[in-house]
């Protein structure tokens, strides 16, 4: 299998549990005693902390020496915001803050684009998905 079919693959399967958490939400349904919105909100966690660690970790391989500092600090506010929000604050607060900690993370990660290293099905691939996912962060919000 070609990485860029595997890497589409991966990358749409990893917004299907945000698609069963809108289900289970929209429904009142609860997975192991659990409503949709906390599933939602908890993935989206994983996802801002796994987006992060990937902006991270290809920053310190490609970004300019100057871009880093800025690159590495933002990641690492983004997660913290992130989980404090969602320890800290209502349900709705922490969804909004997850939909734009990944909006923010795929910025960082735009920034890469004239530089030649990242690939560009992957830069369409990143836009579709961010906006897929932030698409079901505003229904999660209208249904919560």
């Amino acid at each position: 299998m070609k990485i860029e079919r595997l890497t589409s693959l991966l990358t749409y399967a990893g917004a299907i549990p945000f698609a069963v958490a809108l289900v289970l939400e929209y429904s009142q349904t609860k997975l192991w005693g659990l409503d949709g919105g906390s599933w939602f909100i908890t993935y989206g966690l994983v996802i801002v902390s796994f987006m992060a660690g990937s902006v991270w970790g290809h920053s310190l391989l490609h970004a300019e020496r100057k871009r880093r500092p800025f690159i590495l600090i933002s990641t690492n506010v983004l997660t913290l915001v992130a989980w404090f929000v969602y320890m800290l604050a209502p349900p709705m607060m922490s969804l909004a803050i997850n939909g734009l900690a990944l909006l923010a993370l795929a910025g960082l990660e735009l920034r890469w684009s004239g530089l030649g290293t990242v690939a560009d099905y992957y830069l369409m691939l990143r836009a579709r998905i961010t906006l897929v996912v932030l698409v079901m962060h505003a229904v999660m919000l209208a249904i919560i």
